[in-house]
C-alpha cells in the first residue's frame, strides 16, 4: 500500500509529527540540527524542527529522506497498520484516547497519518489533536501541582 508523502500532510500534522517522532539524533543524522542562535531565540530543538517542517514542503527529496527514516524506525507499527481493517485502526485510536500512553504513541502517529486509506489519515489527524491536547494539559496540570513558578507572571503584575 502506498504511503501519504509528509509534504502532503497538513502543516498542523506534519509539526506534530515531527516533534514526536523525530529525536535531536535524528536531526543531526538528517543534517539540520544547529546549536546556533537564531534571530527569533528559540531553542535548538524547536528551530531545527521549525527549519525542517518548511524543508519538507519545499523539497521532495528532504521529505523523502524524513519519511524513509521514520518509515524504519517504525517499521513494524507501519507494517501492522497497514494490514489492519479501518474499524481496527479505530478501536485502537479509542483505546488511546481512553488511555493516553506514550510509547507507542510515536509509531502509531507515523503510520496511520502516513497511511494512504483516506478513513485511516483522518484517525491519525485526530489521533494527532488528541495527543497534543493530552500533552499540553498535562504540562499545565504538572505545572500546578508544582506550585507557584518563578514564571508566574500574575504574581508580579501590579494589578493582580
Amino acid at each position: 500500500m502506498k504511503s501519504r508523502p509528509i509534504q502532503d500532510l497538513a502543516c498542523i500534522t506534519q509539526s506534530t509529527l515531527l516533534n514526536v517522532c523525530l529525536s535531536e539524533d535524528d536531526l543531526r543524522a538528517l543534517g539540520v540540527w544547529s546549536d546556533a542562535p537564531n534571530g527569533a531565540g528559540f531553542s535548538p530543538s524547536v528551530w531545527c524542527r521549525a527549519i525542517l517542517h518548511k524543508s519538507c514542503h519545499r523539497d521532495a527529496a528532504c521529505a523523502r529522506r524524513v519519511a524513509d527514516m521514520l518509515d524504519l524506525h517504525f517499521l513494524d507499527t507501519v507494517v501492522h497498520v497497514r494490514a489492519m481493517e479501518v474499524s481496527e485502526v479505530e478501536r485502537t485510536v479509542r483505546l488511546w484516547i481512553e488511555r493516553p500512553r506514550g510509547e507507542a504513541l510515536p509509531g502509531l502517529l507515523w503510520a496511520l497519518c502516513t497511511d494512504g486509506r483516506d478513513e485511516v489519515h483522518a484517525l491519525g489527524v485526530r489521533l494527532c489533536h488528541e495527543a497534543v491536547a493530552v500533552a499540553c494539559r498535562t504540562l499545565v496540570v504538572a505545572s500546578d501541582e508544582e506550585g507557584a513558578s518563578s514564571l508566574d507572571v500574575t504574581a508580579r503584575r501590579g494589578d493582580a
